[in-house]
């Protein structure tokens, strides 16, 4: 299986880490430096993939506790190398650093303004930028993951009445839905 992360943050994150906290100097000297991709083992990836899908359930404290976690972590793994040129151009970037944002903040509630300032874009040229590279908006594409995340949680559940939802059309009404409910109690 082939994975590929990306973590973005923002460009002066680096330096003011390694200007007050003197014990990460080394590593953000590493990261500073790298210019191109790199490959890291299968555990260190699936390390990493645990710990980003817990934080869509964190705050931004916790999070940012996170992010220098993932930062240690893919600096002390070991077996990792340098592979190939950064290929992204800037709005394939952009556009993956909207989609980041919505996949960790997507149980809040999201505005427009907020990814503007996050990408630094005024916000109708990034909703074009997104609809341009994606096909669906901002706020389709958040819905979709939204709906997405919550079908992933009922698959898991015992209640036959949310089995069935699973299944179910994405079109289906609410009162429908009540009914149906209704229906297998």
């Amino acid at each position: 299986m082939i994975e590929n992360i990306t973590i973005t943050f923002p460009p002066s994150l680096l330096p003011e880490l390694s200007d007050k906290l003197d014990e990460m100097r080394a590593m953000t000297l590493w990261f500073s430096s790298l210019e191109e991709s790199i490959v890291l083992p299968q555990d260190t990836n699936r390390d990493m993939r645990d710990i980003m899908l817990r934080m869509a359930e964190q705050d931004d404290c916790e999070r940012l506790i996170v992010l220098l976690r993932l930062l240690v972590l893919i600096w002390k793994s070991d077996g990792k190398r340098q592979f190939g040129r950064f290929l992204a151009d800037r709005k394939t970037v952009t556009v993956n650093k909207v989609i980041a944002f919505l996949h960790c903040n997507f149980k809040r509630e999201v505005t427009i303004r907020q990814l503007a300032d996050y990408v630094g874009m005024n916000g109708t040229s990034l909703c074009a930028l997104f609809k341009n590279s994606t096909g669906t908006t901002i706020m389709q594409y958040l819905l979709g993951y939204r709906i997405l995340m919550v079908k992933g949680g009922l698959e898991h559940s015992d209640a036959p009445w949310l089995r069935l939802l699973t299944n179910a059309d994405s079109a289906m009404s609410p009162i429908s839905t009540v009914r149906s409910r209704d229906l297998l109690d």
